[in-house]
């Protein structure tokens, strides 16, 4: 805290500040989150800091690969989900649709995405096999293709 406190926006951008702060050796400042996030920010162009928004893209490629790792490695189910029948032509089974972050899960697998209901129709976004077009037909969803 009381390193948050003597922050001098002279010295550093705010944002900066927080970026560079656990990679500190001397003083490292611990960052908490919550997961699901509560809200996100995409990768930008910066106007204070270009050097670092050139690094952002492989910056955010790496977090998404260590926590896509951790989330496989502990096949936990999203939180509070509905299960959902579905039908693929490489597998079928059911789709675990979380309430909270939309994360979605083939149930008893590693695989994980995100999602968004539109009308009758879910679209999957895989962090592993890109995105996929479901429509609902009587009480579960069927494959119909690829999201481009």
């Amino acid at each position: 805290m009381k390193k948050i406190l003597a922050w001098n926006e002279k010295h550093d951008p705010i944002d900066v500040f927080y970026f560079n702060g656990p990679f500190n050796a001397e003083t490292p400042l611990r960052s908490i989150c919550s997961y699901p996030h509560v809200a996100t920010q995409g990768t930008s162009e910066s106007d204070i800091t270009p050097s670092v928004a050139a690094q952002m893209p492989a910056f955010s490629r790496h977090s998404a690969n260590v926590l896509l790792n951790e989330i496989e490695k502990s096949q936990l189910p999203p939180c509070e989900a509905t299960k959902v029948q579905a039908l693929h032509p490489h597998w079928s089974g059911n789709i675990l649709l979380s309430k909270i972050g939309n994360v979605a899960q083939i149930m008893g697998s590693k695989v994980f995405g995100r999602y968004t209901v539109k009308e009758d129709s879910l679209h999957l976004n895989w962090y592993r096999y890109g995105g996929e077009v479901f429509e609902l037909d009587g009480d579960k969803y069927v494959f119909r293709g690829r999201e481009s």
